[in-house]
């Protein structure tokens, strides 16, 4: 599948996803498979992985690719950007690493900022704190997460979380 169809894909099934959903009419090309989706509802961004056999970007290697979106004052939804990187399997990526969250990638689009990374395998819960409030989701499929945070967010830092409900002594991320 050439690149312009693929990102044309991604981004009918993140638009759809971000309106409460994605159906069959946004089904996703063969190899590649909707990890995780971030909104706060005006900013959101939809992570995908695209198998290394069917990289249209010749890299080489599997791709975590991400697709942002803003909502509009009347309530739609338009895409604003995204990005990608090659990526190891998330075996790979993991081995060796110590129990918790880890940071693959980030970055910034305006008044959005982004933070892609991956749990291991005894996180159950990612707790997002702040100064107000915290806030717990699960991560994404094989643990890759996206993380989202907009300029008027008060600092916030996002620590993993075992089964039990602990936190797991780590490093807590800075998003």
């Amino acid at each position: 599948m050439a690149a312009d169809e693929l990102t044309r894909a991604m981004h009918r099934f993140a638009l759809e996803s971000l309106r409460g959903g994605a159906s069959a009419s946004s089904e996703l090309p063969t190899g590649v498979r909707a990890l995780d989706l971030w909104s706060d509802g005006d900013y959101g961004s939809v992570l995908f992985w695209i198998d290394r056999d069917h990289d249209p970007w010749d890299w080489g290697q599997a791709t975590l690719e991400h697709v942002d979106a803003k909502r509009s004052k009347r309530g739609s939804w338009r895409i604003t950007g995204g990005g990608g990187a090659g990526s190891d399997e998330p075996a790979e990526i993991l081995a060796g690493c110590s129990s918790g969250l880890h940071k693959l990638a980030g970055g910034s689009d305006g008044s959005l900022r982004l933070t892609v990374g991956i749990a291991t395998p005894d996180v159950a819960v990612i707790r997002l704190r702040d100064g107000h409030k915290a806030r717990e989701r699960p991560p994404g499929a094989d643990g890759f997460f996206l993380l989202g945070i907009t300029v008027g967010d008060p600092l916030t830092f996002a620590y993993a979380v075992d089964a039990t409900g602990a936190e797991i002594p780590a490093e807590p991320l800075l998003l």
